[in-house]
């Protein structure tokens, strides 16, 4: 019995030494042959960081059957997208060649005087969209369009500090998105780039899109021990929050948001149908296992007419109590950081007059704890400032510049995208401080 338990100790051994794989390689200049000290190298299958030595060289544990993706930086040299393919051998050995980066680190206009300030310009590219990092701007940029963008890192004085050309298998770039864990994702057609700084070096990570899709876009934000996430779908008028304990794989509902009137038209399509269009109606719920009323209003269209308008009231974490801003029974609730309802109160900033204006958007200004409904009449933008325990309105402000673009908040300051009206100017970031009136 003895010798089959040694027999087994080194059969399991020998086994799992099998398995154990590594990847040594060195980076090197293209341009010269020179090692390349302080390159970052990422292995897609872990997400964690490597360094090169004095001498360029890495070595990276690994276990993988198949293909693998290493992404190299380096702030002097391009992106290189390295694929490893498997190998029976226990230690893989590659050479990486960067090339030299050819960019115009100038410094990017910026004036700290003017209202509204222009904090960041070039004559050379547009601001498509930004984000904040630190005391940093994350800039979305491109010479002329989307298909062909980058990645622009930049000091508050104005300085160029490092870019990333984003790759074309990544699809063409739509727009910033901050998850609930603070970083900031690009979200692309085809996949998802958190970005992460790291040595004031641009470190995009990509996330699959279906895993964007399926959670991190459902997550609002976390708050003690739970997960708050919604299950919104732009084409019902009914969503509920969740909370989802550390630990726990079943999601608890808290508070449900339902616009009772449009629900009553949404159903009621599917009393107009024809009879030969009902029964493949229920056929389809039943293949699906969905309501046949959901089927209904997707076969007539109703959810791309007229009629209809996705669902907005939104969940936000301010000073550890939970804001849900239900619009569609007017009132504000206010949850603890344990999910206990502390009250409710009226909110009306939704009805103005024109009710046009409104456009079912809150801003938040997470430094402050500040909320502001946003609002535009005839192309010009002004915000409301909401009293976050009351509901009442604080006042508003008008944004000198108009049309403004892709407006987000920051310690009592709005920051938006604009390019002045019948110029040739480039897109540029602005800054105007925030004055109720």
């Amino acid at each position: 019995m003895k010798v089959i338990r040694i027999i087994l100790f080194v059969v399991l051994n020998s086994v799992l030494f099998a398995q154990q794989q590594r990847i040594t390689g060195r980076v090197i200049s293209e341009t010269n042959q020179k090692a390349i000290a302080g390159a970052i190298i990422q292995l897609n299958s872990d997400g964690k960081k490597y360094i090169t030595d004095k001498n360029g060289n890495f070595e990276i544990p690994a276990s993988f059957n198949q293909k693998v993706q290493l992404l190299v930086v380096h702030s002097d040299f391009q992106v290189q997208y390295k694929q490893i393919q498997a190998s029976a051998t226990d230690t893989i050995k590659v050479l990486i060649k960067l090339k030299q980066r050819i960019t115009d680190l100038q410094a990017i206009d910026v004036y700290a005087k003017q209202k509204p300030e222009t904090l960041c310009s070039s004559p050379k590219f547009s601001i498509y969209d930004f984000d904040f990092f630190e005391d940093k701007y994350i800039l979305l940029t491109s010479t002329n369009e989307l298909k062909t963008a980058e990645l622009k890192l930049v000091s508050s004085s104005g300085s160029l500090i490092s870019n990333y050309f984003i790759p074309k298998e990544a699809g063409e770039p739509k727009y910033f998105y901050k998850d609930f864990e603070g970083y900031t994702d690009l979200v692309c057609k085809d996949t998802v780039l958190r970005i992460d700084v790291l040595n004031n070096q641009l470190w995009p990570l990509t996330i699959p899109k279906n895993e964007f899709d399926n959670f991190y876009a459902n997550v609002n934000d976390s708050i003690n021990q739970f997960l708050l996430h919604h299950n919104w779908w732009s084409d019902y008028p009914v969503f509920s929050y969740f909370s989802l304990k550390n630990n726990d794989t079943l999601s608890n509902s808290f508070h449900t948001v339902c616009d009772a009137d449009l629900l009553k038209l949404y159903n009621i399509e599917y009393r107009y149908l024809p009879t030969y269009a009902k029964l493949e109606c229920r056929r389809i719920a039943d293949k699906l296992k969905i309501d046949k009323y959901i089927v209904a209003a997707l076969m007539s269209g109703f959810t791309k007419s007229y009629y209809y308008e996705p669902l907005y009231a939104p969940l936000f974490v301010l000073k550890d109590t939970i804001h849900i801003f239900n619009h569609y029974v007017n009132y504000l609730y206010h949850y603890s950081k344990d999910l206990v309802l502390l009250d409710s109160v009226k909110i009306n900033y939704h009805h103005p007059k024109n009710w046009k204006e409104w456009k079912k958007q809150l801003l938040v200004d997470k430094q402050q704890n500040k909320v502001y409904a946003f609002f535009s009449r005839n192309g010009h933008h002004y915000i409301k400032g909401i009293n976050s325990a009351t509901g009442q309105e604080l006042g508003s402000y008008q944004l000198q510049n108009h049309s403004a673009q892709k407006i987000k908040l920051k310690d009592g300051c709005l920051y938006y995208v604009y390019r002045p009206f019948d110029s040739t100017q480039e897109k540029f970031l602005y800054r105007e401080q925030i004055r109720l009136e």
